[in-house]
């Protein structure tokens, strides 16, 4: 039977609470709070983030899906310094709060299918800004869907596919490729940028990503975006197909570093042998003989005849001999050392 997402999110609760001794479990706690966190909120909004480099045209994208000019749009370098949202209101409010978006919009969607829709344009990836960089990293950890948006020029930046779409393996559900500008190639050329940003994308390990090709100057390919945008809003599981594949990687992750095959049975003859081992180094067939003597010992004294248990009480006892119990339990100081007289350890008791 498959798990719910709250039941995968409480068995690596559980992982992690009994790896944190063995292995760095820095990562899967943040997942898990984030995931709580989103799903404590609606997942009937779905968070979709335009990331891409200067230049790109992601802000021009953001202004031709909303309908309105919201972003800034311009060649200079950063375009984009703050992430800007767009949504109906509707229920986006906490949403928002929880992911620390100051710079809200509210839109009308032309298509109702959007009314779920929460669009962000974050900031350049390359910014020479390190706080709009650092937004980027950020935000990517937490949105539902993700939208790559790429022009002829830098679609094979190597900042691009290093630093976030190869980080990206399993993500493929929720991700776009979005290649813009596609008015500046000749047909011949769109083919070639295609295949060539296809292979690339292979080699990332993202060949089941969609490549989707737009204009915002001819509007080419833009009508074939909302659609694919307004199908992510309208099925509402982006939120948990994110997690889940959250969870899947981190889980993946500790399973390398622990290994994945499940520890043996000891046979049955090891555990004798073990057993015997441990026994010989702490001298328990010498104990158990000193008991056993002292036994006789003791009852000799008690039921001897009187001349013989007279005797008797000038040997020593065998368990004293041994030093073992001279004092009571509450006259025991827990950090003095009492030297035993037993025999020195052997070659396995010293092993």
């Amino acid at each position: 039977m498959a798990k719910t997402l709250a039941e995968k999110i409480n068995l690596l609760a559980q992982a992690v609470a009994l790896l944190e001794q063995r292995s760095d479990v820095t990562e899967a706690n943040e997942i898990i709070n984030r995931a709580k966190g989103r799903l404590w909120l609606s997942t009937d909004n779905t968070v979709v983030a335009l990331a891409g480099a200067t230049g790109s045209g992601k802000s021009s994208l953001f202004n031709a899906l909303t309908g309105a000019d919201l972003a800034n749009v311009s060649v200079l370098r950063p375009t984009t310094s703050s992430t800007m949202a767009a949504s109906s209101g509707k229920e986006a409010t906490e949403l928002l709060d929880w992911l620390d978006i100051r710079l809200r919009n509210e839109v009308r969607w032309a298509d109702p299918k959007f009314e779920s829709l929460v669009l962000l344009d974050l900031p350049d990836h390359d910014s020479t800004e390190a706080a709009h960089r650092a937004e980027v990293d950020r935000l990517v950890e937490a949105v539902d869907q993700f939208v790559f948006v790429v022009d002829p020029q830098k679609y094979a930046d190597s900042a691009l596919h290093n630093e976030y779409l190869r980080k990206m393996v399993g993500y493929d559900d929720v991700m776009l490729v979005v290649l813009n500008k596609v008015d500046l190639l000749s047909p011949q050329d769109l083919e070639n940028c295609v295949t060539d940003l296809r292979d690339i994308l292979n080699d990332d390990g993202l060949g089941k990503v969609k490549i989707l090709q737009t204009s915002t100057k001819t509007g080419a390919g833009i009508a074939e975006l909302k659609a694919e945008l307004a199908a992510v809003a309208e099925r509402k599981n982006a939120a948990n197909a994110r997690l889940d594949s959250d969870i899947k990687r981190v889980a993946g992750q500790l399973a390398t570093q622990l290994g994945e095959k499940s520890v043996g049975e000891i046979a049955p003859e090891q555990v004798a042998k073990l057993i015997d081992a441990l026994a010989t180094a702490a001298s328990v067939e010498t104990v158990v003989d000193a008991v056993d003597d002292a036994v006789y010992h003791r009852g000799m004294l008690v039921t001897g005849w009187p001349f013989l248990a007279w005797l008797r009480k000038f040997k020593p006892d065998p368990i004293r001999r041994l030093r073992l119990g001279e004092h009571r339990q509450d006259q025991i100081n827990p950090v003095e050392l009492v030297r035993t007289a037993l025999p020195k350890p052997s070659v396995v008791g010293n092993a």
